[in-house]
């Protein structure tokens, strides 16, 4: 080379004029253009990027802004716009009104084998109350001064049975059925003692107790009217008896207003009936004489006991078989076919 002035200069040999001579750029511009290839690479790259989410619908959000302090959230779309893309406050569309998928066939996850809760102690409703109506019965006593002795003993067997009793029925005759003083057809007269001495009795009871008449004691005297005078007194209304203490009976006792000796009341659902129901006697000369009529107000009250009152089964009370009384039974089965 020649130097300005024309005059020979010593020119020095150097790398990089060494790789000049060769034809080889310099360090620096190397690193220049590596630098460009990357981030020519880059751009390429995020252009691809961009046209890859394009495709496939992907909106990049944006990064957050003051905006998002407003509850405002905005994006890209596919051109590179920027969409609002806060959320509604309602469904964008109504559910559908059918699953979208049927439901399986088996259960998700198998039953327990055992119960996940401890069964209560207590029943989650009250028992249906059970309706037992419990009663004594007793009749045909006493015949004899031994069992009047008797008599006591066995109410006190009662008393003490555990038996949750309500009530007790003597169903008539408290004495013999030997009328006759001889073979000559002449009646007993039935003294007011014989009616007082059964009540005293029966004091000893531990229930309200009710009395049906008997023939024995009754048509069988000696004066049939004046018998029935002394039922009244002393046996026919001693379940009314305040003085012995007995427990109340749950029921209100309703009476024939012509024939006391008639009674009727309903107790857990049982209606129970006292009737008038002895043998016809021997003799038709007292007040009762016209048997058929009698018969037929035993068979009025049943009926009328009935009408009035609600009940699930029902007890009859008397001291006759059918033999004695058909007139009252063939009554009584018609109106129990009415009354099924």
């Amino acid at each position: 080379p020649l130097s300005p002035v024309g005059e020979d200069v010593e020119i020095q040999s150097t790398p990089v004029l060494e790789r000049l001579n060769k034809g080889e750029a310099p360090e620096s511009n190397r690193k220049d253009k590596k630098k460009k290839y990357i981030l020519c690479a880059i751009l390429l790259l995020s252009f691809v990027g961009v046209c890859v989410g394009a495709a496939l619908g992907i909106v990049l959000p944006r990064q957050k802004s003051a905006d998002v302090e407003l509850g405002i959230y905005q994006a890209l779309d596919g051109d590179g716009n920027i969409i609002d893309i806060t959320p509604s406050s309602t469904p964008s569309e109504s559910p559908s009104s059918v699953p979208s998928q049927s439901p399986s066939t088996n259960p998700s996850l198998s039953p327990s084998l055992s119960p996940s809760l401890d069964p209560t102690t207590t029943p989650s409703m009250s028992p249906t109350e059970t309706k037992t109506l419990t009663f004594f019965a007793i009749g045909d006593v006493p015949y004899s001064d031994l069992e009047a002795c008797l008599i006591p003993h066995e109410l006190d067997k009662a008393a003490n049975s555990g038996a949750d009793a309500k009530f007790l029925l003597h169903l008539g005759d408290i004495r013999d059925g030997k009328p006759y003083v001889n073979s000559g057809g002449q009646p007993r007269p039935c003294p007011e003692y014989l009616y007082e001495d059964v009540a005293t009795i029966f004091e000893k009871s531990f229930l309200p107790t009710f009395f049906s008449m008997g023939d024995n004691a009754w048509l069988d005297c000696e004066d049939p009217d004046e018998s029935y005078t002394f039922w009244k007194k002393h046996l026919l209304t001693f379940n009314e008896r305040k003085d012995l203490g007995w427990p109340e009976l749950g029921a209100t006792v309703s009476r024939n207003e012509d024939h006391i000796e008639m009674y009727s009341f309903v107790l857990k659902d049982v209606l129970v009936i006292g009737q008038g129901l002895p043998g016809e006697g021997w003799s038709d000369d007292h007040a009762w004489n016209q048997w058929n009529v009698y018969l037929d107000e035993n068979a009025r009250w049943m009926e009328k006991s009935f009408a009035e009152n609600e009940f699930k089964a029902v007890i009859i009370c008397g001291n006759s078989s059918k033999g004695w009384n058909e007139r009252y039974f063939l009554r009584l089965e018609e109106v129990a076919k009415q009354n099924p």
